[in-house]
């Protein structure tokens, strides 16, 4: 029973085309009101999108740029004698890739100029230079963490 469990979880759960998890989490996390085969419609255009604009399999473009934008490190609040510490703590890979995913999403909906499909694959498009809201995001969660080392010393307390 409990290995049919494991099979059904949405770690082992792949995207139906292209066979990623990463494209499987992406789904899930931009799925509203449980409606999981527009979020694929419409996310396999972006993926259309981002193939027309670089030439190249999307599939690999995705992933790429998720693994980009994954933190290394985050934040955590530790309370030590009365004061708020925030420790630095790394990130575990799965918990950072749908951290990343999360920040893409966020920044493609705060700049939404044009249409979700337009601004999602140029978020993508755009975090292999260095720029766009997620990468953003990233930088400041590490100089926050890089100004925080010096608390690192309370996270065995």
């Amino acid at each position: 029973m409990s290995s049919n469990f494991r099979q059904e979880s949405c770690f082992y759960n792949v995207d139906p085309i292209y066979q990623s998890r990463i494209l499987y989490i992406f789904v899930n996390r931009w799925m509203r009101d449980g409606k999981k085969c527009l979020a694929y419609r419409t996310f396999y255009s972006v993926l259309y999108t981002i193939q027309q604009k670089t030439q190249s399999l999307p599939i690999i473009i995705v992933e790429q740029r998720v693994r980009i934008v994954c933190p290394l490190f985050e934040l955590r609040s530790l309370r030590v004698g009365g004061a708020l510490y925030q420790l630095p703590v790394e990130v575990r890979p799965i918990l950072g890739i749908s951290t990343a995913i999360r920040w893409i999403l966020n920044s493609a909906d705060v700049s939404r100029r044009r249409s979700i499909i337009v601004s999602l694959s140029e978020q993508i498009i755009a975090a292999r230079c260095g720029i766009g809201g997620a990468i953003r995001k990233r930088e400041e969660v590490h100089r926050i963490v890089e100004s925080n080392k010096a608390f690192s010393r309370y996270q065995f307390v």
